[in-house]
């Protein structure tokens, strides 16, 4: 599976949120019962990173909420960079579901 683009960007200082809600090709939402999630946010070139928190994973819903706090924006060093959303299945295989820009300013 080709994971989704999506460009963000991150504003120093403030709470920055996204829900997704993952659908098979039938626009049907995933049952995300017993995956988890991480999301990543990297300085551009593989630097450093710092995760975010996942804050619920809604099972029948097949939606995620990925969140930075304030005070997690307000230390990001780097300007340019990336993210991606990755679920990981039961088995543990993971799927990345969302690559992106994500600047910060």
């Amino acid at each position: 599976m080709k994971p989704a683009v999506y460009d963000t960007k991150v504003i120093r200082g403030t709470i920055w949120e996204f829900t997704f809600t993952w659908k098979d090709s039938l626009g049907v939402a995933r049952n995300l019962a017993g995956y988890t999630a991480t999301a990543i946010f990297t300085e551009a070139g593989g630097g450093a990173s710092v995760g975010a928190d996942i804050s619920s994973i809604n099972n029948p819903a097949g939606s995620v909420h990925v969140k930075l706090e304030e005070s997690v924006t307000a230390a990001i060093p780097w300007d340019e960079g990336t993210w991606r959303l990755t679920v990981i299945e039961p088995d543990g295989d993971p799927i990345t579901l969302i690559t992106g820009q994500a600047p910060v300013r």
